[in-house]
């Protein structure tokens, strides 16, 4: 059994559903932009139920225009407060060690960026990943994680002897992983962390897969996608929390920075994240938004202005710092 306010919701409305004509235009006697704003997963999956496929077709055609009418979600009211706490603020973190590094910016996509949602109801066959809380779509912290990995595999930059350290500081390893051959049960955290990046609207994409043979295609596929020129804050906090060698810990943390740096880059400008990356989504711009890297040294944060990623390439924190 289904226990889903959705489910309620199609009891409801199949007895109305079974009524209607099923023709290519939505019947004036239903509240239709009412149904697409309060329950359009339960319309969406109730017509399909009452073997009503032309209104599917044209509900989803009027969920699109109310989705697309949005400018945030779930209201513009929780919109200035909700983007203000993503941020995250240097003077409430915890005392950090030394060592430690924030990188945050606030990105734009210059492609769609597509991910997919794990929602058992969804009117959208393709729907953008949502927060079960509050609905905003967003790329999870996970996610971010999993395109730098290969990003920086991309680079060359594999795990080897020459670059085992830095690779196991970074995202840490398992009890069966080859980190350990001497302490085969032990395992530890990496010392970088993401923080997933959520953003304000959606947008529909058509993609019309092509027959080899003949050359054109006849199935196209509707993909909710966060759209380009949407700004959504981007910030990885590196902590060396396993306690390095004194005097170890800076030394340590240029050389992960410097992976970071590259892999960042990178992962935004060219092998892009989220889905089908392969055929141009999920790339963002160059030019960074208050991006800033700030430092810890001697017990105090030292920040540094960022204004692209291809400068952040370049930067050297703990030479070319300023308190802030």
């Amino acid at each position: 059994m289904i226990f889903d306010h959705n489910a309620y919701g199609m009891r409801e409305l199949l007895p109305k559903f079974e009524r209607l004509a099923n023709g290519d235009k939505l019947p004036a006697e239903l509240d239709w932009a009412r149904l697409a704003r309060e329950a359009p997963e339960a319309t969406a999956m109730t017509l399909v139920a009452a073997q009503k496929p032309k209104l599917a077709v044209a509900f989803r055609a009027e969920w699109r225009r109310f989705k697309r009418g949005q400018t945030g979600e779930p209201s513009m009211r929780w919109a200035p407060r909700f983007r203000a706490a993503q941020k995250l603020n240097l003077a409430s973190l915890p005392h950090l060690p030394d060592g430690s590094f924030l990188f945050q910016a606030e990105i734009t996509l210059a492609q769609p960026m597509l991910t997919k949602d794990d929602g058992l109801f969804s009117v959208s066959d393709n729907a953008a990943r949502r927060d079960r809380a509050l609905q905003w779509p967003h790329i999870a912290a996970s996610s971010w994680k999993g395109a730098f990995c290969s990003a920086v595999r991309l680079l060359g930059i594999a795990r080897d002897k020459k670059s085992a350290r830095s690779w196991d500081r970074i995202w840490g390893f398992a009890p069966e992983s080859e980190a350990g051959d001497d302490e085969p049960d032990r395992s530890r955290a990496g010392r970088l962390s993401f923080c997933t990046t959520f953003f304000n609207r959606v947008d529909f994409r058509l993609l019309n897969p092509q027959d080899r043979v003949k050359r054109s295609g006849k199935d196209p596929v509707e993909l909710e996608v966060v759209p380009e020129k949407e700004r959504g804050w981007f910030q990885a906090l590196y902590v060396p929390f396993d306690q390095p060698e004194k005097g170890a810990a800076e030394a340590e943390a240029v050389e992960d920075f410097h992976i970071f740096a590259h892999g960042t880059k990178a992962m935004l400008r060219d092998t892009g994240f989220g889905g089908k990356v392969s055929v141009g989504f999920g790339v963002a711009e160059d030019g960074l938004g208050s991006g800033v890297v700030a430092v810890r040294q001697a017990g105090v944060w030292h920040k540094l202005p960022v204004v692209s990623l291809s400068a952040m390439v370049g930067l050297k924190p703990w030479g070319e710092r300023s308190d802030a």
